[in-house]
């Protein structure tokens, strides 16, 4: 059902979806696993801060949505598998540590650059048949 108001919520809604209690449903169990998160987060650090959720991590995870394709559980896994292979793989470079990070960036923004302009929904992500 998801899918379907994904695509055309007005044809779901013709097909007799109910578009509106999906949604909520939807909204529902994705505030209760933030919820989650946020406790086990809380309970295994033992200490929260606003500004513990900073502004370059959700950069990262973003860049590994995008970059996976959304939509698909294995591209969202296939994201962060492919961005921490860079991350790790930067290391073995020999260049001085002051450049790593910077390397690490380039790469990271190069094959975003690529995956948007080849694949506009991601490498696993879900393909649009209109």
């Amino acid at each position: 059902v998801l899918g379907a108001i994904r695509d055309d919520e007005i044809a779901a809604r013709v097909f007799g979806k109910r578009t509106i209690a999906a949604k909520r449903a939807c909204l529902a169990v994705a505030g209760a696993s933030a919820g989650l998160a946020g406790v086990l987060t809380a309970s295994f650090i033992q200490f929260l801060h606003p500004t513990m959720l900073w502004t370059p991590s959700l950069i990262a995870v973003l860049t590994a949505l995008i970059l996976g394709g959304v939509g698909h559980l294995g591209g969202s896994l296939a994201g962060v598998a492919i961005l921490s292979a860079i991350g790790e793989g930067v290391r073995f470079v020999p260049l001085p540590p002051e450049y790593l990070g910077a390397l690490r960036l380039t790469i990271t923004a190069l094959l975003l650059l690529l995956v948007l302009l080849l694949r506009p929904r991601g490498l696993f992500g879900k393909i649009d048949v209109r």
